[in-house]
């Protein structure tokens, strides 16, 4: 019995786990460009700068000619600061249309920054990357959601404009094989300046010992 379970859950787990495509373009917000590695969550101040970096991996079969996504954002959580663009090093990438600086509320709760594109007559081809591809400046407002609200996201939210287009084709990279990993913010709380932590632990002490004393 135990040994049908285990390839029960096996099976199950070749269903649920999220198989490798043939050919994937990964777009991934880092909340920590300082730190190595995608930080796709982070605790914030309020008022505290966010810098978010888009950044790009190519595996499997893929090569890239030219590209445009957009960058959602959680305007309860986040306000727009600012956006820049930085095509991939070494490859004839040019920016497309940079020129769309603007952020555009879908709604009182999104917000849209739109068109951070390049392109290039012969981009990378697979394994490539990371690759810095945008970048968008946040301050932290408040805090909604924990690690399963997705406060960032890249993605294909213009349709028609947003697209990934291969090298010698110059056809659209199916979306099967495009994967967009957004981060959260998981919570925005008051960060106490060193004094305040001071008198905390005073407090805590004067209180032990008064407790000590009493019995």
């Amino acid at each position: 019995m135990k040994k049908f379970s285990a390839i029960g859950l096996a099976i199950l787990a070749a269903y649920v786990s999220p198989s490798p495509c043939r050919a994937d373009i990964i777009l991934s917000v880092d909340l920590d460009p300082a730190t190595p590695g995608i930080q796709s969550s982070g605790e914030f101040a309020p008022g505290q700068t966010i810098t978010a970096d888009v950044v790009m991996n190519l595996s499997g079969n893929s090569t890239l000619s030219a590209y445009q996504f957009s960058l959602r954002f959680d305007r309860n959580e986040l306000t727009f600061v600012s956006r820049s663009e930085t095509a991939p090093p070494g490859f004839g990438f040019f920016e497309t249309d940079a020129s769309n600086g603007n952020n555009l509320a879908t709604s009182a709760d999104q917000g849209l920054l739109y068109r951070f594109g390049a392109d290039s007559g012969a981009g990378p081809i697979a394994p490539a990357g990371p690759f810095v591809v945008a970048s968008a400046v946040f301050t932290a407002r408040n805090a909604t959601g924990g690690l399963g609200d997705i406060d960032i996201a890249p993605g294909k939210f213009e349709a028609g404009l947003d697209d990934f287009l291969a090298n010698g084709t110059f056809l659209p990279i199916p979306d099967s094989q495009l994967v967009f990993n957004g981060a959260s913010i998981t919570s925005v709380a008051a960060i106490p300046e060193p004094t305040s932590l001071s008198l905390i632990g005073m407090t805590l002490l004067i209180g032990a010992s008064f407790r000590r004393q009493r019995s």
